[in-house]
């Protein structure tokens, strides 16, 4: 039997094995954290969350990695309207390479709801609530600096 580590790896490989994934490690995405540092996490989460909710979490966790596919910094960037305008452009590269589903397209644009482009179009799938969550999660763990080695626990050092 396959563990949930592997599950989640060979869910994600060709993703994670992708220049343009990989880049993310050099994008400092909340406090000291890195996006791709960032977005593993958030992946995993859902991922978790997804196979214990019964829900399509092959396809949740990909969308997961993908869901803040770009390399600016947003604190240093002139761009205005970050919380609006990132999950349009990590759709816009993700679609780049590969096909999306409905779902998938939906996950990475509501990503940041309530505070998107378009806050009166709700969340249809529950892949995408359950990205909206963990997000979240994450983002608060960072922003609050959990000890490294406490998420590497519950990761079982999975990332790092």
């Amino acid at each position: 039997m396959m563990s949930d580590k592997r599950k989640f790896i060979a869910a994600v490989a060709d993703i994670i094995r992708m220049p343009q994934v990989r880049r993310l490690r050099k994008t400092i995405h909340h406090h000291r954290f890195n996006r791709y540092y960032h977005v593993m996490h958030v992946a995993y989460m859902v991922f978790m969350l997804c196979r214990y909710l019964k829900y399509d979490w092959r396809n949740a966790a990909r969308a997961a990695l993908l869901h803040d596919l770009f390399y600016f910094d947003w604190r240093n960037s002139r761009l205005k309207g970050y919380p609006w305008m990132h999950p349009v452009i990590a759709l816009k590269r993700a679609r780049r390479h590969f096909t999306l589903s409905a779902m998938q397209m939906e996950m990475i644009e509501l990503h940041m709801w309530p505070i998107h482009a378009d806050p009166v179009r709700m969340p249809r799938y529950a892949e995408t609530w359950v990205l909206i969550v963990c997000d979240k999660i994450q983002t608060f763990c960072e922003y609050i600096d959990i000890p490294v080695r406490f998420i590497r626990r519950l990761t079982g050092g999975l990332f790092h």
